[in-house]
């Protein structure tokens, strides 16, 4: 943004620069005057500084030239470089959905493991549970040896009576 004004400033500067030439070498406003003491045979510096001036120009337009194509190749890094800010900006983007969507299935697989443990910690208590109440040898020999010693203890109690 700031390179245009700069631009200006310097191809102003360089405008002014080829009239303040021109003005010094007199050839805008008025020709200088040839001394009374120079030979009429001498040349007039005229022409050379119509060919000074002419050279000038000639430097100050290729100067606009290249400032033209600066500008140029300048807008072009501009667009390109605005472009790959968007795409760094959507790749940006994108990263962070990733992310989010990894928490969220770590999230969910965290909930998953947890609840099998739940489950399989209710279904190993179901087995003790079971365990507990299945019938062994032991335990019913336990209850027939009680229900004998039952049936001995009312036998002798209606035997008294």
């Amino acid at each position: 943004m700031f390179k245009i004004p700069k631009l200006k400033l310097m191809l102003l500067m360089s405008l002014a620069l080829v009239l303040s030439m021109s003005g010094a070498s007199g050839i805008v406003g008025q020709t200088p005057q040839p001394s009374p003491t120079s030979a009429v045979s001498s040349p007039s510096s005229d022409i050379r500084a119509d060919d000074a001036l002419r050279v000038a120009c000639a430097e100050a337009i290729e100067e606009l030239r290249a400032a033209r194509r600066l500008i140029r190749s300048q807008d072009a890094l501009i667009v390109s470089q605005g472009g790959l800010v968007e795409l760094e900006r959507q790749i940006s983007d994108g990263l962070k959905r990733i992310r989010t969507l990894d928490a969220e299935e770590k999230e969910l697989l965290s909930s998953a493991v947890a609840a099998a443990r739940r489950e399989v910690d209710a279904i190993r208590g179901a087995n003790e549970a079971l365990k507990r109440n299945q019938a062994t040898f032991w335990k019913r020999l336990k209850w027939v040896v009680v229900g004998g010693a039952v049936g001995v203890i009312a036998g002798s109690v209606l035997v008294r009576r």
